[in-house]
């Protein structure tokens, strides 16, 4: 149960590791569809002012115009998704779905070869389905063993002895002994 435990534990925080870069990466696709934007609404005037000075045609316009709201729609994806994946690792951390962090990225070390064998090995003792596959083992063998004693023979040997009125060699005692043998 413990092992199961720690299963669920590191299988919440592998997923809201997961949903934590999520929203970092929905956030860095909403900056680069608002910079997208307004590149291309910056490329939609320039058209405009090139067909008003009579260098640009009126397709050249609606081109751009076509591309500005294909850039809009990219930005409104990007904004959509962001709020997805917050509202996921808010219900990973069982906080409101609304709530809204500040999300920053994380420094990235670079572990030494070393220390990277080292974690590894550390990260498989830890385990926990390894623990468990391990209790799984410990139980099979434990009814291995126990079904071949049920194949073993058996001998068994009882006896007792009763008094009823105190006195032990009194006409009120009994006394019973039997012999078992199972093949």
């Amino acid at each position: 149960a413990a092992a199961t435990e720690r299963q669920i534990r590191n299988d919440l925080g592998l997923a809201a590791t997961r949903a934590y870069g999520q929203v970092l990466r929905a956030g860095a696709g909403r900056r680069a569809s608002a910079s997208a934007v307004a590149a291309a609404e910056e490329n939609a005037r320039t058209a405009e002012a090139r067909r008003d000075a009579g260098t640009g045609t009126e397709a050249d316009v609606l081109s751009m115009r076509v591309h500005l709201a294909e850039m809009r729609a990219r930005a409104i994806d990007a904004v959509s998704a962001e709020r997805i994946a917050r509202a996921e690792l808010n219900r990973l951390m069982n906080a409101p779905l609304d709530r809204q962090w500040l999300v920053d990225e994380p420094a990235v070390g670079v572990p030494g070869l070393s220390d990277a064998t080292i974690l590894l090995e550390q990260a498989l003792r830890q385990r926990p389905e390894i623990e468990q596959a391990a209790l799984r083992t410990d139980v099979s063998r434990a009814m291995r063993q126990s079904a071949r004693s049920a194949l073993l023979p058996q001998a068994v040997v009882q006896g007792g002895y009763e008094w009823n009125d105190g006195q032990r060699a009194g006409p009120a005692g009994s006394w019973i002994v039997g012999a078992n043998v199972r093949v």
